[in-house]
């Protein structure tokens, strides 16, 4: 398997401008903003205002889920398979949780660390270094999933 770059350089990576219109548009989209006005500075900021207050409902919904997690996990390790009440296998819906608990966090992790320092901060180690990082070194660099880091570089292609 090839390991690399894939694909060439986009032309706006090496574009000032047009990193922060990306970053702006991506945000934006991200945050449920339909209509983009203002500077890209402004669109930035009124982004991360809008991802800043989904915060407490996305911590809320994470602890409910962490419960639900303890509770399953629990049943399953008591030996229980399924619940005639829940009509599920347990051993299934406790991959779910898990999956849905660590999107979450990732999430949260995302917005609190401040979504366009990371997104710059993902291009530039991508497509400004003389030497790019790949996808996991660069999840490595911001405490995040190879995953997350590969899909962010997806979504800003």
């Amino acid at each position: 398997m090839k390991r690399g770059r894939k694909s060439p350089i986009p032309a706006w990576a090496m574009n000032d401008a047009a990193v922060t219109n990306v970053v702006a548009t991506y945000l934006e989209r991200r945050a449920g903003i339909r209509i983009a006005e203002g500077s890209p500075a402004e669109r930035i900021r009124r982004s991360e205002d809008r991802l800043w207050a989904r915060v407490p409902a996305l911590e809320k919904r994470t602890k409910n889920l962490i419960s639900e997690f303890c509770a399953v996990r629990d049943l399953v390790e008591n030996g229980a398979r399924e619940l005639p009440s829940y009509h599920r296998d347990l051993q299934v819906r406790k991959t779910e949780l898990a999956k849905a608990i660590s999107c979450l966090d990732t999430e949260i992790s995302f917005i609190r660390r401040g979504a366009a320092s990371f997104l710059v901060g993902v291009l530039c180690w991508r497509y400004r270094m003389p030497r790019p990082l790949n996808g996991t070194d660069i999840a490595e660099e911001f405490e995040t999933t190879p995953f997350h880091a590969r899909k962010t570089l997806s979504k800003l292609n």
